[in-house]
């Protein structure tokens, strides 16, 4: 998977090679409001998922087997209010950094965050 400047969200499947090219088999064109930021499986959390972050705050968690413009997200949470600048999945939920300097694990079966000294 891969995100870009204008909030679009392509996954890619390299089984589909040809000639050193792969093409996108899913592309969501407005998944963010302004630049993706990061990307990361989600199955840990929930099955068959990536959880995508953007310039907007905002933390989504898409369903791979439905993943086209027309489907919405499973989640949505605002998860800082400025830039999230990391994002990563465990057992326990998935972690995101914001630019306001706070790291914050949202719970896996509540999405309750839990702020990070």
């Amino acid at each position: 998977a891969s995100g870009d400047r204008n909030g679009a969200v392509k996954l890619w499947d390299g089984r589909q090679s040809k000639w050193g090219r792969v093409p996108a088999v899913a592309r969501l064109a407005c998944a963010h409001e302004s630049g993706v930021t990061s990307l990361v499986d989600s199955t840990l959390v929930m099955p068959y998922t990536i959880a995508s972050a953007g310039r907007d705050g905002i933390v989504k968690i898409w369903d791979l087997r439905k993943l086209d413009d027309f489907e919405p997200p499973l989640i949505t949470f605002r998860a800082h209010q400025s830039n999230v600048t990391a994002l990563c999945s465990c057992t326990h939920g998935i972690v995101s950094a914001g630019d306001e300097g706070i790291t914050r694990l949202w719970s896996a079966k509540a999405l309750k965050a839990f702020t990070i000294q």
